[in-house]
């Protein structure tokens, strides 16, 4: 178990022109960030939006692994496919207003179990427990509702 905090670092680097790209970087990772074309951008890298999404789904995905894990279920694939739904909130400012995660999990071993292990996951993911947005979810096609 870590020991709390646990701290992460990453840099985002940019100049005035607003067509071109950023670079951002975390460790040894780097990628290119820009404004998309659905608000005015030119696109050619991860939007922040398509960031906060990923950051939700891998949330759910390594935590779904250590659940997984810790309970001794092994699984063969698991796939998450998000949608972020950015809209106005009740005070008419732009946020990142819903989630939708579609969540196949194939392979398991103890698929009684796999409802339960998901419930485990969404409801003590950090990141996932760290955002305002409405988190709804579908497991393996049947849809189970929000998470929170």
């Amino acid at each position: 178990m870590p020991s709390y905090p646990v701290e992460f670092f990453s840099e985002a680097k940019a100049d005035q022109v607003f067509e071109l790209p950023w670079s951002i970087s975390s460790g040894d990772m780097n990628t290119l960030c820009s404004v998309p074309k659905d608000f005015g951008g030119s696109g050619g890298g991860f939007s922040p939006e398509d960031l906060f999404l990923q950051a939700v789904m891998n949330c759910f995905v390594g935590t779904f692994k250590v659940m997984a894990k810790l309970s001794k279920v092994t699984f063969t694939n698991v796939q998450v496919d998000g949608k972020l739904y950015v809209d106005k909130n009740n005070e008419g400012k732009v946020c990142m207003k819903a989630i939708h995660l579609a969540i196949g999990i194939s392979g398991v071993d103890r698929p009684e179990r796999l409802g339960n292990l998901v419930s485990k996951a969404l409801r003590e993911g950090f990141i996932i427990n760290s955002v305002k947005s409405e988190i709804l979810y579908s497991l393996n096609e049947g849809t189970f509702g929000p998470i929170c």
